[in-house]
């Protein structure tokens, strides 16, 4: 017999509440349509609805209904009209549906009940209905619930009582043909007032285009869409089209496009939404697509217990609970669940050409969980407002998070764990859909932040759009399905959205014949191939081979080019630096990590967390971890329950049959101050007058959270004292959340770009020199990833001077001894590969052999080599000679130690700091190292994945004091010893 239920608990004492209530007074009840409710009659009528509501639910049997988007059909200064809500699964018995409505962000849903209204609840199961004497210019909400004895639907919509403009949801397909194409009606998440017109065009998908509201180059259109769906008829088989709305009145407009093929073509899905959850049921929205797919694919839903539930290709496996579900025309309601328990939800659309899959965690009532943003999007932008897409998750968090975005100045706005300073507007409620900030500055910047916050914890996404002319910049790219003959590239996301938007074009070829120069792409298979609006699956391919996606992103102000590497036979995943997207007292919130290349078959991705210095990762196995290890392969995890002032380290393991790739971020809690750690620079693109810097990642992110900013100068004149800049041409600009284009700049000229990353615990600095005309790439050293018995990982490789034009940078693996480089050739080598994207697992190997790997970086200008040695046996390390980064009166930065041997097992690699001299008087006794042990040290720090910035020791760095640092590496083969030394000082006043 299943458990008592908290739902009969509650009801208990609602009924008994509801009971004591309505007979102790308020006689004077109000019409339920009247905006002037008095307390009494909310409370009564709020705890009636409540305690009816969870009794019906307790005792019913049947289906819950679900409720299709509503539509707003008019709006004045004073009133708003809703017409009749519409079921996508009417449920049994009938439900009654009741609408309400209430200001736009006090108006609030939970488990069904709806609180803070303003008129409600009326029964709208039979008609729609009139709000009337409303307040001019202002945002309300209306939601309607449809609920049975077995369950409820929840849906909302916005609008104003004055001009406002419009935002459609996504599109989708009724169904397609050889020769035609039927496109549904399309809804809206804010009608618009007033009520815009909505016209739809239809045209070859690498053709027709809208810039603004006005389309180009289109087959058919425009048609009236606004009530009524449209099939488009005389269509060329085996053809791709992509359709496109426009909804716009005279405040502004929104569109939306989605691509379909009257031949055969895979679906892909948009990212997973849940519009309800209690207890005892999770309900998930219908799924939408970016491209629908033909023949119309089935679209099954799973659920299962978060970690016990998993997807490979398009097979679910593990402890399902429920499913499959057909989730093509509606949403579903998971019921009989387990109270305080957390559920994957995953979707797998397929037709008999290929497949898409999603996923989403959501808990139970009573479970807390922070929520996880996603990455965020612009669906539209003009010279005076940028609309943001609806935010989505991948957790949803419990309770259901506020969802709130702020728009400010791209160099003003700032966040600091959840709170936002120097905004413009904000904060908007953007839980229910998307926003248009409106009355901006022409030819401007702005930065737009979201903050998802409930009582678990919070999660921040950022993006950056401008007004004016503004070049795009690509987020790592990830491949969501592949098989034995097809690759599937997931939709690419922006962390500089572009304006005006840009074209996003996606190219595949063999990963040794295809290359990109500038914005150019040669040598390719398939592409160029449109992807601003989805995925899209290369098929055709052949099995046992790797191969190169890459995509440029591009419009009239400049470009981003990203790629990733796929095979369609065992390959080992790659993943990329990781970042944080939120961090208290208490937790630390991973951002999902992604892969530069994805692996095959698809890996684990697993996280770990542990006390910095303790944790540990040894031939691709965790040790000295504080929490099971957690599935990150479909989403970031905020790990809580964590100490307060505490150093930790979060190493995430992607692995699949073929090898593994580690990576690890440094992270302390709320507090516990700590300076961030910058890894190299990169430039992601360069011509004759500006240059892109990508966006700066860290191996220690820094607590409390950094500014970081960039400037750029002439190279000889700019200059850094500490964390102060001098001489230069523009900066500061802040780069914490996506990379920058300097524009403007002088051709032929060659520039320094110098980023400080700063918090109240200390600095780093990098610089990185490039020129707008012809100048060699400048390597740094190189790094080794990961090893096993048959394979050597090499990371990709950075630069000190990045290059112009872009180099080509190509790894090659031969026997220490045998290979070997003369004038830029190298000779002797075994296997050689294009790392300018990405690190590449050399595998194939032979057991306990030492190998040495030559990296060369090559342009038109020159070229720069770097080498390192491995072996897949055990080997000591050798070190490199020490760097210091940076040095000021009261603190020294040593860079991150490089080998000129790895190492293998992956070496410790410790840095301790002392006195240089001895002092009697002073109490100051030297720092030595015997063999591998350091005597008289003041501080020791674990610099195996980053620099150090020493500073704040027991009673500070004097000034004027010479100091030493020793860096021992080690493991089970032997050590390394490096030192070097530098006085503190006052670089200005030298």
């Amino acid at each position: 017999m299943k458990r008592l239920s908290p739902r009969i608990i509650i009801a208990l004492i609602i009924l008994s509440l509801t009971f004591s209530c309505s007979n102790s007074g308020g006689s004077s009840a109000k019409s339920n349509t009247s905006s002037g409710l008095d307390s009494d009659s909310v409370t009564t009528m709020m705890l009636v609805t409540l305690g009816s509501r969870i009794m019906e639910m307790i005792f019913g049997s049947g289906n819950a209904p679900v409720l299709n988007d509503l539509v707003i059909t008019s709006t004045d200064p004073t009133s708003i009209t809703l017409s009749q809500p519409t079921l996508a699964k009417k449920g049994e018995p009938s439900p009654a549906v009741r609408a309400f409505i209430g200001i736009s962000g006090n108006i609030m849903s939970y488990a069904g009940v709806i609180f803070n209204y303003q008129q409600g609840p009326i029964d709208v199961s039979q008609s729609g209905c009139v709000f009337e004497d409303l307040e001019p210019g202002t945002t309300y909400t209306i939601m309607v619930v449809a609920y049975n004895d077995n369950g409820f639907s929840v849906v909302q919509i916005m609008q104003r009582t004055s001009l406002i403009p419009p935002v459609l949801n996504s599109l989708s397909i009724g169904f397609s043909s050889s020769t035609s194409i039927l496109l549904n009606q399309p809804t809206f998440a804010t009608a618009g007032n007033p009520a815009p017109t909505v016209e739809a065009y239809i045209g070859y998908n690498d053709t027709i285009t809208v810039s603004g509201s006005t389309v180009s180059n289109w087959l058919q259109g425009p048609t009236d869409v606004s009530m009524y769906s449209c099939q488009f008829w005389g269509l060329t088989p085996n053809e791709t089209y992509k359709i496109i709305v426009v909804a716009e009145n005279d405040e502004g407009y929104s569109v939306q496009q989605i691509i379909q093929s009257t031949s055969g073509i895979a679906p892909v899905l948009s990212s997973l939404s849940v519009s309800g959850y209690d207890t005892e049921s999770i309900t998930l929205a219908r799924p939408t697509f970016s491209t629908a797919g033909n023949p119309a694919p089935t679209v099954q839903a799973y659920i299962g217990l978060t970690g016990s539930i998993s997807v490979s290709g398009s097979v679910v496996s593990g402890s399902t609970l429920e499913g499959p579900i057909d989730v093509s025309a509606a949403g579903y309601q998971f019921g009989d669940l387990d109270i305080e328990t957390s559920y994957t939800i995953i979707v797998v659309a397929q037709n008999n050409v290929g497949y898409s899959t999603r996923q989403i965690v959501q808990s139970t009532e009573g479970l807390p969980a922070a929520p996880v943003l996603n990455s965020l999007s612009i669906s539209s932008s003009d010279s005076n407002s940028i609309t943001i897409a609806r935010p989505t998750f991948s957790t949803a968090g419990n309770p259901t998070p506020t969802v709130q975005a702020y728009i400010g100045y791209s160099s003003t706005i700032l966040v600091s764990g959840s709170t936002v300073s120097g905004s413009l507007q904000g904060p908007v409620d953007v839980s229910t859909g998307a926003y248009q900030f409106s009355g901006l500055s022409a030819n401007t910047a702005y930065r737009i932040i979201v903050v998802a916050q409930n009582s678990m914890g919070y999660s921040v996404q950022q993006i950056v759009q401008g007004t004016a002319g503004m070049a795009p910049v690509l987020n790592s790219l990830s491949v969501s399905s592949f098989d034995d003959t097809s690759i599937t590239l997931a939709q690419p996301t922006f962390s500089t959205a572009g304006n005006p938007a840009p074209t996003v074009q996606a190219y595949i070829g063999n990963s040794s014949t295809i290359s990109v120069s500038g914005s150019i792409v040669s040598g390719s298979l398939e592409g160029p191939v449109d992807v601003s609006t989805g995925g899209h699956q290369f098929g055709g391919l052949n099995g046992d081979t790797t191969y190169k996606i890459i995509v440029v992103a591009q419009n009239a102000t400049g470009y981003s080019v990203q790629q990733i590497n796929q095979s369609t036979a065992g390959i080992a995943p790659v993943l990329n630096s990781l970042s944080l997207s939120s961090f208290d007292d208490t937790s630390i919130t991973l951002a999902q990590p992604t892969l530069s290349t994805a692996g095959n078959p698809a890996p684990t991705v697993r996280a770990y967390i542990g006390y910095n210095g303790i944790i540990t990762v040894i031939s691709g196995v965790a040790y000295g971890y504080l929490q099971d290890p957690v599935d990150v392969s479909a989403g970031g995890h905020q790990f809580s329950g964590l100490n307060d002032r505490t150093a930790y380290t979060i190493v995430v393991i992607a692995r699949n049959s073929i090898g593994y790739s580690v990576q690890q971020i440094n992270q302390s809690t709320e507090n516990s101050p700590v300076a961030p750690v910058l890894r190299s620079l990169s430039i992601s693109a360069s011509d004759t007058s500006s240059i892109t810097l990508a966006q700066p990642t860290f191996s220690t992110a820094g607590n409390p959270t950094p500014t970081v900013e960039a400037y750029i100068g002439y190279s000889g004149t700019i200059t850094v004292s500490g964390s102060s800049v001098s001489g230069s041409l523009q900066g500061p600009v802040d780069v914490s959340a996506g990379g920058y284009q300097f524009s403007g700049l002088n051709t032929n000229t060659e520039y320094t770009i110098v980023v400080v990353a700063q918090n109240s615990a200390g600095y780093y600095v990098r610089q990185i020199t490039q020129s707008t005309a012809g100048i060699a790439p400048v390597l740094d050293s190189l790094d080794i990833s990961a090893f096993g018995s048959n394979s050597i990982t090499i990371a990709q490789p950075t630069f000190t001077t990045a290059g112009s034009p872009v180099p080509s940078v190509t790894a090659y693996i031969g026997y220490n001894g045998t290979i070997g480089i003369l004038y830029g050739t190298v000779y002797g080598f075994l296997q050689s590969h294009d790392v300018s994207t990405g690190a590449y697992q050399f595998s194939g190997l032979s057991t306990n052999m030492t190998y040495r790997i030559i990296v060369v970086a090559q342009n038109s200008a020159g070229y720069s080599v770097q080498e390192i040695v491995q072996s897949t046996s055990g080997v000591a390390p050798v070190l490199n000679d020490l760097v210091i980064s940076s040095y000021d009166k009261d603190s020294i930065t040593l860079a991150r130690p490089t080998f000129s041997t790895a190492g293998n097992p992956a070496p410790t690699v410790t840095a301790y700091i002392g006195y240089t001299y001895t002092n009697v008087l002073l109490l100051r006794f030297k720092i030595s190292v015997s063999g591998n042990t350091v005597s008289n040290a003041l501080q020791s720090h674990d610099v195996s994945t980053g620099g150090y910035q020493f500073s704040n020791l027991v009673t500070g760095l004097s000034d004027g004091v010479s100091y030493t640092i020793i860096v021992v590496a080690e493991n089970s083969y032997g050590y390394s010893v490096k030192q070097i030394s530098q006085e503190t000082k006052c670089q200005l006043c030298w």
